[in-house]
């Protein structure tokens, strides 16, 4: 979306939007995932912090780039074609892990429980 929001004029608005975003995913992120109480346990916590960083530091790097470095004549549509791949990539990361869990299951969903009789 930042090629069209940037050809649209609308950057401020992406700008809020994006901090938006990044303040409320990490009270998010600290209050549910991050606990040592974490359903998921202390290495799964580790692991999504570090996808959540490292996911941010590559949006940032390349709005930079686009603004502080001009793309080369000869590639005049670098910047939109690695935001387009950048966006792919997450979303074929996202639709693997779902599809994964999807057909993982979850254990204790189809486990047909017993029924005490009260009397």
């Amino acid at each position: 979306m930042w090629p069209l929001l940037l050809k649209d004029g609308q950057v401020v608005m992406y700008v809020v939007s994006l901090s938006l975003y990044i303040c409320i995913s990490y009270v998010i992120l600290k209050n549910k995932l991050l606990t040592p109480n974490s359903k998921y346990g202390n290495h799964v916590d580790w692991s999504l912090r570090y996808l959540y960083v490292v996911s941010l530091m590559g949006c940032g790097v390349l709005h930079v780039l686009e603004a502080a470095v001009p793309p080369p004549a000869r590639y005049p549509y670098l910047y939109p074609t690695l935001n387009a791949a950048y966006s792919a990539l997450h979303f074929g990361a996202f639709f693997c892990y779902f599809h994964c869990l999807q057909y993982q299951g979850l254990p204790n969903m189809f486990v047909a429980r017993k029924r005490v009789k009260t009397e």
